[in-house]
């Protein structure tokens, strides 16, 4: 099974978490489509003057990846910024907000990945973190053994990157060029705002385009019961 969707066909979400303002937004890829501990992944734009309200995730771990924009942000007691090229992971128990000034130039592009945590998952003393992609990929501590990894890569044109592990799940979001997917017999032309969600063992190519290149979002979740199933160890990569 395979997710394709895009970013095309927004809703128009008022009051977000009793926020204020209007917000376009979109499910990606919904947890049933997918196996394993995603519960979605999301698209949303915040046109100046609105703001997602501060909220709670008592069950849920979620990561906001900022794409393009200036979010002003919140989480726990810490206000701060986030920049195009910045995610911040929230873990359960933590809180957070985002808005966007009614002075700014632009609308704040981001994508929310939720992750579905185990009903004992501890909430004591829970802390945001924020950190930047440019540098490379960044990896956070899940529940347990589970690892989330987030990168954002420009891809030379006419390369192909090769999803195969089967103790992961991958989402890929293209950002800016175009791709073309191949996966089984299916193929299918990527553009600005697609998005693939990957299962555990799914083989999956991914070429940029000979032209144009791509610059990919990738999300990783290495979860302990895919590593448990395939034989492979949590601190290698399959």
């Amino acid at each position: 099974m395979l997710a394709i969707n895009d970013n095309t066909g927004l809703a128009h979400v008022y009051g977000m978490h009793e926020g204020s303002g209007l917000i376009h937004y979109k499910r990606l890829v919904n947890g049933g489509m997918l196996d394993g501990q995603i519960a979605g992944m999301d698209f949303a734009s915040l046109p100046p003057g609105s703001m997602v309200g501060m909220h709670v995730h008592p069950d849920t771990s979620e990561m906001w990846v900022v794409l393009d924009g200036l979010g002003h942000v919140q989480y726990e007691d810490t206000p701060g910024l986030m920049c195009a090229g910045e995610v911040m992971y929230t873990p359960v128990g933590g809180r957070h907000s985002i808005a966007n000034p009614a002075d700014a130039a632009a609308p704040v592009e981001f994508v929310v990945v939720t992750l579905i945590s185990p009903t004992d998952a501890p909430g004591a003393v829970p802390s945001s973190v924020v950190r930047s992609l440019d540098d490379g990929g960044v990896e956070f501590d899940g529940f347990g053994e589970d690892r989330y990894g987030v990168t954002l890569s420009n891809i030379d044109p006419g390369a192909t990157l090769r999803f195969q592990a089967d103790a992961e799940q991958h989402l890929v979001y293209v950002v800016d060029g175009t791709a073309t997917l191949a996966w089984e017999s299916i193929g299918r032309e990527l553009e600005r705002g697609s998005v693939v969600g990957i299962p555990s063992t799914e083989h999956v190519r991914i070429t940029a385009g000979e032209e144009t290149g791509c610059r990919l979002l990738t999300v990783r979740i290495r979860h302990a019961a895919f590593a448990a199933a395939a034989g492979a160890p949590m601190n290698e990569p399959s």
